[in-house]
């Protein structure tokens, strides 16, 4: 990868952080060539946004102190 990196991290079209597939066109840097292309579709989420959602505590199993707990091999 030759030049260097936007000063803002940011894609100049949609604002999209910056990763390995930018491309820089000119003097602008893109998220991706599609973006760079004009293509205005959104990108699929990265991470589900149930991975994003916090389960209370009270949802998991008790647990016994790590001193009480048995031994496995």
């Amino acid at each position: 990868m030759s030049g260097k990196k936007s000063a803002t991290g940011s894609c100049a079209r949609c604002r999209a952080e910056l990763d390995l597939a930018s491309v820089r066109i000119g003097d602008e840097w893109f998220c991706r060539a599609a973006c760079a292309a004009g293509d205005n579709t959104p990108r699929p989420a990265a991470v589900s946004a149930e991975a994003l959602t916090n389960r209370p505590r009270r949802y998991f199993g008790r647990r016994a102190p790590k001193e009480l707990r048995p031994r496995t091999a």
